[in-house]
């Protein structure tokens, strides 16, 4: 006969149904249960601290999801299940959502179903062998922030756990402006404290949810969410993110007490998207492209990302493939613009790049010098410059009219800085047994003044065999007695933005005339280029300018086309 009390009715039935329930709920240990495919079906309030996630964060998805990659145990719980009544207890490593590892033991047991109830505890023991491991793989050594790999990871998670939001996400990619002068210049140990004060900054400067990565250098990402379902706030939202960083990492750094702090600004290109609607790689190249463009434009702002930008850039790399072609397809050519001395005589010539595609019409030197520079193709192209001019200088030569021509050609700084330049020029000069007295190189300030000192040197060392150097673009802004005093320079030209405002701008006047007065006193020549009408010219004679360029005396022009004509007195008179 069965006794009462082991009858289960079902009033006892639904109250150890409620037992249990609030069991699994309030239980200390982590309770997770999931179905015969290893889906997570239910989860208790435990489990998800244990891992600093939400609920919503861990339900139907694989158990397997969360497991630190690469760090799974030999016996991890089974992908077919365990038997009914069986249990099999594991050391499981589990990503933290401080995207850390959290070593979890876990004991699971085979429900009636064919699927696992696990039951979850921390582990107790120190440090295993296994997290140095992890860090050396998920962690930059230097500032200990999630490197590279960690990103694309938390990318993944955090695309499919919005895939049913409308919120935006956004990637933030970080660049610091011309870092690369202070690895340089004072040294990569000056160079990696910066790189540790900025992880931190920006550590301090996000949520506690939002992932703050370097990918290497001096390029860091930052992921952040729930910016709105509104596109328009999102970008706005976005724009004041990357404000702050700016502004953030623009705050000097005392790096030392014997020297200045450093200032250095920062370039950010911003992808925002919704759940999984692009691929990390299409979102990573976006932001990519982004802060391309922020750097492009003058640096020290934010770019968002938009179908324009990709255009540009597409045009962009398609002219880079074509100019990295353009020296093997021989389609360069050097146009020559005369300079003329006071009297109106044709002493010389600058060497002017052109770039004449076999297909299609010519491309604007403002357009292809500046991509040359950026992507190292400057050197390549400046030594078949000046091969080509030291080539030119031997024919003016072979001739009594022109044997006393000289002839300048642009240098820029990448290849000025370039360990071989002096050899380059050297070797191009005796090959075509050129007088070096005759070859004139003009340097921007700019170029001269971001490395002075080497900079200084090596213009001696040309000097010593009679090459002459012109300071090009002067008086744009980076003028300075002092430096002007030190550098081995015999010409001095002032800048065309400068000589087409005279008579317009009183200022620039002043400038010009403190130009002339200043090189007097020290010795040196002056030449004006862009001179294009009388009263410009006869404002610069009148001041006692010695040389003169522009389109008033010619402009750039084959060498087939170039001519010594004398100019009359009416463009030389005061």
């Amino acid at each position: 006969m069965v006794k009462p009390e082991a009858v289960i009715t079902p009033e006892k039935l639904k109250a150890n149904e409620e037992v249990c329930a609030l069991v699994s709920r309030y239980a200390p240990i982590g309770i997770v249960r999931m179905n015969a495919k290893g889906v997570i079906q239910e989860a208790n309030l435990a489990f998800c601290r244990l891992l600093a996630l939400k609920k919503k964060q861990v339900l139907n998805k694989p158990l397997s999801e969360l497991y630190a990659p690469d760090f799974l145990t030999q016996t991890v719980v089974p992908a077919d299940g365990l038997a009914p009544g069986k249990s099999q207890r594991s050391e499981i490593y589990f990503v933290h959502a401080a995207h850390d590892v959290k070593a979890i033991n876990f004991q699971a047991v085979g429900l009636s179903d064919a699927g696992v109830l696990g039951l979850c505890l921390p582990t107790n023991k120190k440090k295993t062998a296994l997290d140095p491991l992890y860090k050396l793989a998920y962690y930059d050594p230097l500032t200990g922030l999630p490197n590279r790999r960690l990103l694309l990871q938390h990318l993944a998670k955090v695309m499919a756990e919005n895939k049913k939001s409308r919120e935006y996400l956004a990637v933030l990619m970080l660049d610091l402006d011309h870092f690369k002068t202070l690895n340089d210049t004072q040294g990569h140990d000056l160079g990696d404290r910066v790189l540790i004060e900025v992880a931190g900054r920006l550590l301090r400067s996000v949520r506690q949810k939002d992932l703050v990565v370097r990918l290497g250098g001096d390029e860091y990402v930052v992921v952040t969410d729930g910016l709105g379902v509104d596109r328009d706030l999102a970008v706005s939202r976005a724009k004041l993110i990357a404000h702050k960083f700016n502004q953030v990492l623009h705050e000097p750094y005392h790096l030392s007490p014997n020297r200045p702090a450093y200032r250095c600004s920062t370039s950010v290109g911003v992808a925002i998207f919704k759940g999984q609607e692009l691929s990390i790689d299409a979102v990573m190249k976006q932001a990519d492209i982004a802060l391309y463009h922020a750097k492009s434009v003058g640096r020290n702002q934010a770019c968002i990302f938009n179908p324009e930008l990709q255009e540009a850039i597409n045009t962009r790399t398609l002219i880079e493939t074509a100019l990295r072609m353009a020296i093997d397809n021989q389609e360069f050519e050097l146009h020559y613009q005369p300079q003329l001395d006071a009297m109106g005589n044709v002493i010389g010539a600058e060497a002017l790049l052109r770039w004449l595609p076999k297909t299609g019409a010519a491309v604007s030197p403002g357009e292809f010098i500046p991509l040359a520079e950026e992507n190292g193709l400057s050197v390549p192209i400046g030594e078949w410059v000046l091969k080509e001019s030291c080539a030119q200088l031997k024919a003016w030569q072979s001739h009594l009219l022109t044997r006393g021509l000289t002839l300048s050609i642009n240098v820029g700084a990448k290849q000025f800085h370039h360990a071989h330049f002096v050899e380059h020029v050297f070797a191009a000069l005796d090959e075509h047994g050129v007088d070096p007295t005759l070859l004139k190189i003009e340097l921007t300030e700019k170029a001269v003044l971001s490395r002075f000192d080497e900079a200084v040197e090596r213009m001696v060392e040309l000097k010593k065999r009679g090459i002459q150097f012109s300071l090009d673009d002067f008086g744009t802004g980076y003028s300075c007695l002092t430096h002007l005093q030190r550098l081995p320079v015999d010409e001095v030209k002032i800048d065309h933005a400068i000589v087409g405002n005279l008579g317009q701008a009183p200022e620039d006047a002043t400038i010009v005339r403190t130009i002339l007065a200043m090189c007097k006193s020290l010795g040196l020549t002056v030449i004006a280029e862009g001179v294009e009408t009388a009263e410009q010219h006869s404002f610069l004679l009148q001041y006692g300018c010695e040389r003169y360029q522009g389109h008033l005396y010619g402009k750039a022009v084959p060498i087939a086309s170039f001519k010594l004509e004398r100019h009359e007195a009416s463009y030389t008179s005061a």
